[in-house]
């Protein structure tokens, strides 16, 4: 997820609220924000996340039911294999930063897709910003929609990897790993990537863990 650096007191709100707040009591968040709000100062003061926005798609999008989804445009998310040395299969992970939605949870590299991108393209450039992976590293295998409201959806993009690359991670990430697929449901999964993990190993098996270079 690209990072906020909030110039008014409505976006550091909407950001440090809890999602299942939003989801669960819409109502009362309503009359929270609307509190907040009156008692704001508008300032360029520091907020948990260290950057401005960047892209057309970063934002939130809300449901009918009041739930919260990072994405105008919706997001994308890379499930990146590689061959650990005994030739199984291993995805890299991100821990998510403390101060991040679902801190401390496992899931996978993404954010926001801007309006100009497709999955692909938007699941590639967060991979290198939150974890320094060159595309060109990286092949792509498929895709898939892993999760869907009106207005709204998640594409997890599955791509292979010679080998275990290095990783640099940014501020979202406390750490970044390569973990054996055997090992993930042992990890306190990100609740959406939970829901979509088995999903998604079943879906990775079906495709011979092989990367091709172009010459």
């Amino acid at each position: 997820m690209r990072q906020l650096h909030s110039h008014g007191c409505a976006d550091l709100i909407l950001v440090s609220i809890s999602l299942a707040f939003v989801s669960t009591s819409p109502k009362l968040y309503k009359r929270s924000l609307r509190a907040s709000r009156a008692n704001c100062v508008h300032s360029r003061t520091a907020v948990p996340y260290p950057e401005r926005v960047r892209g057309d798609g970063d934002g939130w999008v809300v449901s009918a039911n009041g739930a919260a989804y990072w994405g105008r445009h919706g997001a994308a998310g890379l499930l990146l294999r590689a061959p650990r040395p005994d030739g199984s299969a291993a995805v890299l992970l991100q821990h998510r930063a403390p101060w991040s939605h679902q801190g401390g949870t496992w899931g996978l590299p993404g954010g926001a897709r801007d309006s100009h991108e497709t999955p692909e393209q938007a699941a590639m450039r967060e991979a290198h910003e939150e974890a320094g992976l060159p595309a060109d590293q990286l092949t792509v295998r498929t895709t898939v929609v892993t999760a869907e409201v009106s207005g709204w959806s998640y594409t997890t993009v599955i791509a292979d990897a010679e080998e275990l690359l290095d990783t640099v991670p940014n501020r979202e990430s406390a750490e970044l790993r390569w973990v054996a697929e055997d090992e993930v449901t042992d990890l306190p999964l990100h609740p959406g990537f939970a829901a979509s993990w088995e999903r998604l190993r079943s879906l990775a098996a079906s495709i011979p863990l092989t990367v091709i270079r172009e010459s």
